[in-house]
């Protein structure tokens, strides 16, 4: 029912703020906003996947008093988040304080995030909610802060300040090592070259498809990371692990790729739209998840909020005269986005990602939802 509500109440924003000056009233109402869906996730009690497993070992971490660096050596969690738990756990030793803090880092960023767009800051915060809040605010909570500092680092990328960004780099690399792919996105301005067509993207998708067939990306990735340093044994197994695919998930992949390469078509005359290059990437990353889902998935959990920023960005105002007139585009935009949602809370028919954060339990009255548990700890051991 909480879902639900807040469901509602975004709606209700979309309706009567976006594509409208911003006024006390709408800032009032996006501030509730924010406090709410970060207080359902600050407070949530054991309602996520991953969560369940840093509830568990956050019973046995370490306050900052007690912090030892020789000690952090051997957790396989990165030494800035590390760090974050030790001073969250000083301050109160209860896990859901430190959900609190990591909830308020997360949506404020986002929230400042989706202001930039051009009035249509509750439309972006609509399709944050339905399809990545649950994602970054329950399960990847170390990589959801890399995540953050990306965003903040945005400014720096296309303002060519290369020293700021790489030092920003090097932040989200304290909270999580997949944080490392951040060093080779300045190389994505190469793709801002591309002349947008119908040639030349359909081109992309089968230069993808053609690189998913024929090219093992596991060994490459693995020397690249041993040759670093970044782990001395390369991949674990979990991201290493490649998997089958049929016709239904290219079909899937397809209906989540189409908004992107339509927005990329709308874009083709825009000089100004600095986003090119990161959507081309998440078109060939998304394609290339077909196979390796968890190694290149990690690397879209960057880009996600920059292609929710854009589908947003459509539906402004004045954006594209011609698409006022002819509501097909926004239509279908909206229906493939909203079927992707849908697809990726329930295309595990072992276990749906919905059940991981439904039923909601809250602290105030914390209930142990035993299916929920027996499956996380379940693909924690398979894991």
């Amino acid at each position: 029912m909480i879902y639900l509500v807040i469901l509602l109440l975004i709606i209700w924003g979309v309706i009567n703020f976006d594509n409208k000056q911003e006024t006390p009233q709408s800032k009032c109402y996006l501030f509730f906003i924010w406090l709410i869906l970060t207080l359902v996730a600050g407070l949530r009690y054991k309602v996520g996947g991953d969560t369940i497993g840093y509830f568990e070992q956050y019973k046995t971490w370490q306050d900052i008093g007690s912090f030892s660096f020789a000690i952090a050596q051997d957790s396989r969690f990165a030494i800035g988040y590390q760090l974050l738990w030790a001073i969250c756990k000083s301050i109160n030793p209860n896990f859901w304080f430190y959900q609190l803090v990591h909830a308020v880092i997360v949506n404020t960023t986002f929230f400042i995030f989706f202001r930039k767009t051009k009035n249509r800051t509750f439309l972006a915060i609509l399709l944050y909610y339905l399809y990545s809040f649950f994602f970054y605010n329950m399960e990847i909570l170390r990589a959801a802060i890399a995540v953050c500092v990306f965003i903040y680092s945005l400014k720096f990328y296309f303002d060519k300040k290369w020293l700021l960004y790489y030092g920003c780099s090097l932040i989200a690399l304290l909270f999580h090592s997949e944080a490392i792919v951040l060093f080779l996105f300045p190389l994505v301005s190469y793709l801002n070259k591309v002349k947008i067509t119908v040639i030349s993207l359909f081109g992309i998708i089968i230069l993808s498809f053609i690189v998913l067939s024929v090219v093992n990306l596991v060994p490459i990735v693995n020397d690249f990371i041993i040759s670093i340093g970044l782990m001395e044994n390369g991949l674990i197994d979990f991201y290493s692990r490649a998997r089958d695919y049929n016709i239904n998930s290219i079909i899937a992949i397809f209906i989540q790729i189409l908004p992107v390469v339509m927005i990329l078509y709308l874009y083709r005359y825009d000089t100004t739209f600095r986003f090119k290059g990161f959507l081309i990437l998440y078109i060939i990353l998304t394609i290339l998840t077909l196979k390796y889902s968890v190694l290149i998935g990690r690397i879209n959990d960057f880009i996600t909020p920059i292609v929710l920023f854009c589908i947003a960005n459509i539906f402004a105002k004045n954006q594209f005269t011609f698409i006022d007139n002819k509501s097909f585009f926004k239509i279908t935009i909206l229906s493939l986005f909203l079927f992707s949602t849908i697809f990726n809370y329930t295309k595990n028919t072992y276990y749906p990602d919905y059940k991981k954060y439904y039923p909601y339990s809250s602290v105030f009255s914390p209930q142990e939802n035993i299916e929920r548990e027996w499956y996380v700890r379940d693909m924690l051991t398979n894991r």
